[in-house]
């Protein structure tokens, strides 16, 4: 065990074992695969993901998919996105349910594995994780149409 403890540690200590980590941060706008689009811009997807714009240019609805208000890819994709705290956007979305002006709110996932799993299932749908769950999902049925650069919080 204290083998391993110290090439754990020498591997996350030398440059590449480093490189490597910062290779998986951040965070990826996935789309299925059958979605007409393949590149978004972060105004298309803050109007998506702040009930501003409804539909997708080809004239389908979107079906949008959200994680916890505490998931730390969540707090980064509001922060980076949508400009605001996690649990401010999740407010100001129990605001509109509560006063009928949330049109197409986003469905909560509790995990990443569930948005690549409905996004690779729907071809309307859009969601976001980490790029390493993304990787290591393999995930099928999906595409990159936005990143975002940036170190998770904790």
């Amino acid at each position: 065990m204290r083998f391993f403890l110290i090439l754990l540690s020498l591997f996350l200590l030398h440059p590449l074992g480093a490189a490597s980590a910062a290779e998986d941060s951040g965070v990826v706008v996935i789309v299925n695969s059958k979605n007409e689009l393949n590149q978004l811009s972060r105004r298309t997807i803050f109007r998506l993901y702040s009930n501003y714009k409804l539909e997708w240019g080809f004239g389908e609805s979107v079906i949008l998919y959200d994680l916890l208000p505490t998931n730390p890819v969540r707090k980064l994709f509001s922060r980076q996105v949508l400009g605001r705290d996690a649990s401010r956007v999740a407010e100001r979305w129990a605001h509109m349910k509560i006063t009928n002006q949330a049109i197409n709110p986003p469905i909560v996932l509790k995990s990443e594995w569930m948005i690549i799993r409905k996004v690779s299932r729907q071809k309307n749908a859009i969601g976001y994780v980490s790029l390493r769950a993304f990787k290591s999902r393999r995930a099928r049925n999906v595409k990159i149409v936005y990143t975002i650069q940036a170190e998770l919080p904790e």
